[in-house]
């Protein structure tokens, strides 16, 4: 069963990456990030909401067969307010809007919860105020944090290596004038006929 589960996972987040690459999930960044300028440039919000939807049904559905199958047993205790904060914990921990944001959740979530067992009685008393600051405080998670850390540096380097070569970095206006001569900015050169 592990194997099967691992495979299955396997090739869940392959499809999810995939669907966050396509337009499908450049559209749905739009619609999260504004919906209302979504609508204004001419995405269909309500088609995009439903294949979100459709899409989140079908990877759930995945999820609920394999712990089925897993367990052997399904019943009311597998569907507490317990597993919803869970759930919950595994995605703001690892960072919303990612595809490895849920998987490094689960795993450090997981980890801290074996480590701590002998206070399972207490852990949602502490888990209450965790979510409430994680939202505050950190709403991008783990992932979406390393993920802007690492942009960041790039960047910089990028940067930092044009200007080593002499080139203009991207995004940062020329400093060339029309006959191929740098220093002076392009708007503080005059020609003869403005002097005269």
């Amino acid at each position: 069963m592990f194997y099967l589960v691992f495979i299955i996972l396997l090739a869940c987040v392959y499809v999810t990456y995939a669907i966050r690459r396509s337009s499908v999930g450049r559209t749905l960044l739009t619609i999260r990030t504004s919906e209302d300028l979504a609508d204004a440039i001419g995405v269909n919000v309500g088609l995009s909401k439903q294949l979100a939807f459709a899409a989140s049904a079908f990877f759930g559905g995945i999820g609920g067969g394999l712990y089925a199958s897993v367990v052997g047993f399904i019943g009311p205790d597998a569907a507490t307010v317990d597993k919803t904060f869970e759930f919950l914990m595994f995605i703001l921990v690892g960072g919303m809007g990612t595809v490895a944001g849920p998987l490094v959740g689960t795993m450090i979530v997981t980890f801290l919860f074996e480590l701590f067992q002998d206070f399972q009685a207490y852990r949602f008393i502490v888990l209450g105020p965790i979510i409430i600051a994680l939202v505050i405080f950190a709403p991008r998670g783990i992932v979406g944090y390393l993920g802007g850390f690492i942009d960041k540096r790039a960047r910089k380097r990028r940067i930092g290596s044009a200007r080593k070569d002499g080139s203009t970095p991207a995004g940062t206006p020329s400093s060339t004038d029309a006959a191929g001569h740098r220093g002076a900015p392009s708007d503080t050169i005059t020609t003869t006929e403005e002097k005269k």
